[in-house]
């Protein structure tokens, strides 16, 4: 009776942070479509365009180049974010179904490989900024941009690791649920 309880509690916890992550993500997209706008309208103005000029010193302020990157970076933020608001809502479907005793399901499983497509696509979009961005860093600077790459890859492997649990999550899930079928065509 109390680990029922407990169970609930800790699911519906669960539940009320990946709103409230949801909406800082949603604060952190309306932030960087401001930044698109302004970055598109007024380089020498963008956050991201500073940070180009300042930081890497690899493109001169007002050009192109620095726009064009700018812009990038911030696309790339935005498709970060959204799959972290997808993978948001879905862990907040599965703890529902959980909730509500369905464990090996159909529908479960669905959810686990909705978690698992959203996190490769970010795992992979964040491989992309690191390709992109992490040149430019390392032709000004070389400690710095030792520094910096090597806690972007850290992160990416530990991201790496995330989709992996997640694939064997949803094979133990998948394995589970046929298990589930054969025992009930055997009764």
């Amino acid at each position: 009776m109390i680990k029922i309880k407990i169970k609930n509690i800790s699911l519906a916890i669960f539940k009320v942070l990946t709103w409230l992550v949801q909406l800082l993500l949603i604060v952190a997209t309306l932030q960087n479509i401001y930044w698109l706008v302004r970055t598109i309208s007024y380089a020498s103005d963008s956050m991201y365009s500073r940070f180009f000029v300042f930081y890497l010193r690899a493109i001169a302020p007002n050009t192109l180049g620095q726009q064009l990157l700018s812009s990038v970076t911030i696309i790339i933020h935005l498709i970060i974010i959204s799959m972290l608001f997808i993978i948001m809502t879905v862990i907040r479907k599965l703890i529902t179904s959980i909730q509500q005793g369905n464990y090996f399901t159909t529908i479960n499983l669905r959810y686990i490989k909705s978690l698992l497509v959203a996190s490769t696509t970010a795992v992979i979009t964040h491989l992309i900024q690191l390709v992109i961005l992490y040149p430019c860093i390392a032709a000004n600077d070389l400690h710095l941009s030792a520094i910096r790459r090597n806690d972007s890859v850290g992160l990416w492997i530990v991201e790496l690791l995330f989709v992996v649990i997640l694939y064997v999550v949803y094979q133990v899930f998948d394995s589970g649920m046929k298990l589930k079928i054969e025992n009930n065509e055997f009764v």
